[in-house]
């Protein structure tokens, strides 16, 4: 017993499954599609319980409709010719191979776009982490400026009362200044001159002998030069002071102007530190607005992407509706080929059983149909 191959079963056995080429869903791009399939988009108004509903509608619809085309095929199925039936099949099958054809074509466009993504999502990772790890960086510029900071407020806290005592210091001079000034004034004389006068005077007084009024003037003088040789010294006192609270007022200076001199070199480091900084927030602002561009260039991509999806989704799935269609229209060509053969059968049969009574020669395939059915029996 044989059978011929169709070209339909031939064709069959190529497209038992379709391939997806190049698949992946995370990728995809926008492309011209021949053959228009309904591609149905829900309403951005619509809330996502909405959004779910309605799609879930559409499934059912779907899958009624789907059934209720079965059934049509099946029903034009039993009226066809076994002619009709490979023509049928041989039409489907073409029809088949044209979408996955485009299938693959869609497939194709997504891993062009997949590089460009790939690319994208790089070139945003690494101005990402470069911007991460430089921002460390100024973290750690930025630590070390605070802490210069820390030490100038520090030393100023230091510097503060010393100035403060400066200034208590030169207040306390200007009054002692101005007390001095008053017994200089009442004195108008150094001490030294003034004791020489005082001395010169009393000698006169107590050595020589001079005319009463010459010598109640001079006693009277002497009582003065006393006076003012107190005020003198008075003076002299204080402007010692004044010259020991320079000295300190000298120390504190130094003091403070060491401070000073310590505090601008903590300014300066703390200066550095923040122009340092400032420079790498700078840098790590620039990567961040790369990284951003990148991530828009690639937001535009995956906009691209969803509609070649989309399609290719609504291929697959009419690709599926027609295996189901191709199964129907080869079942009733297998039942035809089934009772083609049963009949051929019954003939091939008849024939041997004739030649096997009139004792003709018969062939081996005869033979063991013969035995099969139990016609024939060796013993």
């Amino acid at each position: 017993m044989t059978d011929e191959k169709t070209k339909s079963e031939t064709q069959e056995d190529k497209t038992g499954e379709i391939e997806d080429k190049g698949e992946d869903k995370s990728f995809g791009t926008e492309g011209e599609d021949k053959k228009e399939i309904n591609v149905k988009e829900t309403p951005e108004e619509l809330s996502e319980e909405e959004k779910k509903e309605k799609q879930e509608k559409e499934e059912e619809l779907k899958k009624l409709r789907r059934e209720k085309e079965r059934e049509e095929h099946k029903e034009l199925a039993k009226h066809k010719t076994e002619k009709e039936l490979r023509k049928e099949i041989n039409d489907l099958i073409h029809r088949t191979e044209q979408m996955q054809k485009r299938i693959s074509e869609f497939f194709s466009q997504i891993n062009v776009h997949r590089g460009e993504t790939n690319t994208l999502r790089t070139k945003r990772d690494e101005a990402n982490e470069e911007a991460r790890e430089i921002s460390i960086t100024a973290e750690e510029f930025k630590e070390k400026r605070n802490e210069a900071n820390m030490e100038v407020s520090r030393l100023k806290e230091e510097r503060e009362p010393v100035i403060a005592r400066v200034r208590e210091i030169g207040r306390k001079i200007k009054s002692m200044k101005k007390e001095r000034d008053d017994w200089n004034n009442r004195s108008r004389g150094t001490v030294e001159m003034l004791k020489k006068f005082y001395i010169n005077s009393l000698n006169k007084l107590l050595a020589e002998d001079l005319p009463l009024n010459y010598e109640t003037q001079l006693f009277d003088n002497v009582f003065v030069l006393l006076e003012r040789l107190d005020a003198a010294n008075r003076a002299e006192e204080i402007h010692n002071k004044i010259s020991s609270e320079y000295e300190t007022m000298k120390q504190l200076n130094e003091e403070i102007d060491k401070n000073f001199e310590e505090a601008h070199k903590f300014y300066e480091e703390s200066q550095e530190n923040h122009e340092n900084m400032l420079a790498i927030y700078n840098e790590a602002k620039e990567l961040r607005k790369k990284a951003d561009e990148y991530h828009r260039e690639l937001i535009e991509h995956y906009k691209l992407i969803e509609p070649v999806k989309e399609k290719i989704d609504a291929y697959k799935e009419e690709v599926s509706d027609l295996r189901e269609i191709i199964s129907i229209y080869t079942d009733a060509l297998d039942k035809i080929r089934a009772e083609k053969e049963a009949e051929k059968m019954k003939e091939y049969t008849s024939s041997a059983k004739e030649k096997l009574q009139k004792k003709k020669r018969i062939d081996i395939d005869e033979l063991r149909i013969l035995m099969e059915q139990g016609a024939v029996k060796l013993k």
